[in-house]
């Protein structure tokens, strides 16, 4: 936040939960669509229900997150954060800008797999960095990943269609995601 902003308290809301079944499955994109704007737009926030991420593929990163952030520091560090940010951040190893304290949360970064490129499109977009004492952990996050990638890009239709867009609008230009799990 730049110093001397205004910070306007809005009235706490709830945050809306929107069903994206008949998104997901055809029968009323629209209507999702319209919900899905409308909670961005005059909420801000929204929460995905029936998102089609399955129970076990949620689970099973769950299990694997716990593991990993049970393990002895030094075999986390064994997975520190590449250049590309993605791998182990330890607490106090960050801070959200130039003033402000250190962040106290550990965290793990993650995201598609793809290889260093000479000149990435994004300094964001590297390869993973994956535990040497925890080798399952790939395995456990990514059909996880895979799942909510499916689901963001059913939000993207349905933000497409409540904005009165083309359903496939935004779909080519997320060839190259940028998304992560943390």
């Amino acid at each position: 936040m730049k110093r001397g902003a205004t910070i306007r308290p809005l009235p706490p809301a709830p945050a809306p939960l929107i069903d994206i079944g008949a998104l997901r499955s055809g029968a009323d994109p629209r209507r999702i669509g319209a919900e899905l704007v409308r909670a961005a737009s005059e909420v801000g926030f929204l929460y995905v229900g029936n998102h089609g991420i399955p129970a076990s593929a949620i689970e099973r990163a769950r299990r694997a997150g716990l593991d990993f952030f049970r393990l002895p520091r030094e075999a986390k560090l064994a997975a520190r954060t590449n250049a590309f940010h993605h791998g182990y951040l330890a607490p106090g190893s960050t801070k959200m800008y130039d003033e402000a304290r250190v962040d106290l949360k550990e965290s793990f970064n993650w995201g598609v797999e793809r290889e260093a490129e000479s000149e990435p499109a994004n300094p964001l977009s590297g390869p993973n960095v994956w535990p040497p004492a925890l080798p399952a952990l790939k395995d456990a996050l990514h059909p996880f990943f895979e799942a909510a990638s499916r689901c963001a890009e059913h939000l993207l239709r349905g933000f497409a269609l409540g904005s009165d867009l083309d359903a496939e609008l935004f779909i080519p230009r997320r060839d190259r995601p940028l998304s992560r799990g943390s």
